[in-house]
């Protein structure tokens, strides 16, 4: 038995003489801390877990048993406490009904072996009344969760099936009553990968506890499932297998990834196979337009002007749909003022609020986010539009004092390829979206707002001591 399976007692005393001599009174088979104050004895129980039954002494809290023991009570492990007194029949029943479970004298060598037996019973109750609770916690969890749980019983790399819930008969295709005793690798492996399951078995048995992703037979076909093995007890040759369907989410995945892979040659189409032409006939175009004057080269102009900015919005756009993995702390401050910068804003103004921390984002992607917001202000309210970056409860917004949206363009802002703007492309908010869905965020028009303004929740802040970059931007810019 280690040193943390003993029972453990803990020995409240005030007399110094009097705690050593209880303390010698139990054997080698129970470990025992001592203290000579309650209050002192209350904080540790608050905090600790590895002590299962209090010996109280009748000297402390001014000799008043009664007081004493009622400290005890509320604690959240609801410990036993024995009492030991120098008179047990004027305080044992007052103490007992105070909450000890026994009460002792201490007077003799005998009296306190007695008194030491029965902290150790105690503890003893405690630890299995408390193994019993968890137990049947554990055998709820067992019938009730969707995951497939089989305890098998490992030697040396077999696992042989002792219980089996309903989860895991109905995935792998087996009445309940029929699983047990027979070899776990037989029931979710074919023959010809049983090698594999005796690999797993015997990592298990060798007190590892695995988590891996693996392929079983389920029914009727080979489905992917995340395996995770739990011993029983400590140092027992019994475990859990638990095994958690992933395929479909796997599959999704997989879907996604081909997705990318999609986005990444289209964006290459885009980039390459459209802007080259397209860069060759601007550069004829503007021969033509100095040598000659017609209508038509003005017309020819604004098209291909009209063609580059469509290129350059589907290139973000393809480039944005990707899902933010590694956010980092980010200055909302400093990317909003940076942002502004590299857009042609003419006499706009921007005010970012003042606020504390950072939110967790993808710079270059939120960068993005801004720049096509204050594009789209510009292109709908015009050249001295303000606009307002603020923190919020759950994010940030972006404001500005036009006209604002009507309800109903506001339903349709996010669509690709609607715009009220002129000039507009309709990718600009499209792309806002994307980039805020990549990052878990949400986003939507603020009805209230007498002007445009887009409020994205479910936003990640962290605190800090001091501003990120960029310091404080209380102030506007123009």
């Amino acid at each position: 038995m280690t040193d943390t399976d003993r029972p453990s007692v803990l020995c409240v005393v005030a007399s110094d003489e009097r705690r050593s001599r209880l303390v010698d009174a139990f054997d080698g088979s129970v470990r025992v801390e001592t203290m000579a104050s309650v209050d002192d004895a209350v904080a540790l129980l608050e905090t600790s877990v590895g002590t299962h039954c209090v010996l109280l002494a009748d000297d402390v809290r001014d000799g008043d048993l009664v007081e004493a023991i009622e400290q005890f009570d509320g604690l959240i492990l609801d410990l036993p406490v024995v009492a030991v007194a120098q008179d047990r029949r004027d305080v044992a029943s007052a103490a007992l009904d105070a909450g000890a479970v026994d009460v002792v004298d201490d007077g003799s060598e005998v009296a306190r072996r007695l008194a030491a037996e029965r902290a150790t019973r105690a503890a003893e109750r405690w630890i299995r009344e408390m193994e019993s609770r968890s137990m049947s916690k554990v055998q709820t969890l067992f019938e009730n969760t969707s995951d497939g749980v089989v305890e098998a019983k490992l030697s040396g790399e077999t696992a042989i099936i002792q219980q089996a819930n309903h989860a895991f008969a109905q995935t792998f295709g087996a009445e309940p009553g029929t699983l047990v005793g027979r070899d776990l690798d037989d029931v979710v492996l074919p023959p010809s990968r049983r090698t594999e399951g005796r690999e797993l078995n015997r990592r298990v048995a060798d007190g590892e506890r695995v988590e891996t992703e693996v392929r079983r037979l389920a029914a009727d076909e080979v489905r992917t499932f995340l395996l995770r093995s739990v011993a029983v007890t400590p140092g027992s040759d019994r475990a859990y297998f638990v095994y958690t369907d992933v395929t479909e989410q796997r599959e999704r995945e997989r879907e996604l990834q081909r997705q990318n892979e999609r986005l990444d040659e289209f964006a290459g189409i885009v980039s390459h196979d459209l802007r080259n032409p397209l860069t060759v006939a601007c550069g004829h175009h503007e021969l033509l337009d100095d040598e000659y004057e017609h209508e038509s080269l003005d017309e020819l102009g604004w098209a291909l002007e009209r063609m580059k900015s469509l290129i350059a919005d589907v290139l973000q756009l393809a480039r944005t749909g990707k899902t933010v993995d590694d956010p980092q702390p980010v200055s909302l401050q400093h990317v909003a003022r940076e942002a502004w910068s590299y857009c042609d804003t003419g006499e706009a103004s921007l005010r970012v609020v003042e606020h504390d921390g950072s939110l967790l984002a993808d710079p270059e992607r939120l960068s993005a986010l801004f720049e096509n917001l204050y594009r789209n202000s510009v292109a709908h309210v015009g050249g001295d539009v303000a606009v307002v970056v603020e923190r919020t409860v759950h994010g940030f917004g972006v404001a500005d004092d036009g006209p604002g949206l009507p309800v109903t363009d506001a339903s349709r802002a996010f669509e690709q390829g609607f715009t009220t703007a002129e000039d507009g492309t309709g990718f600009g908010l499209a792309i806002v979206e994307d980039i805020a869905e990549a990052h878990g965020w949400t986003v939507r028009v603020d009805p209230a707002h007498d002007g445009a303004r887009f409020v994205f929740e479910n936003v990640e802040w962290v605190e800090d001591d001091q501003p990120g970059p960029g310091g404080h931007s209380g102030d506007p810019a123009r």
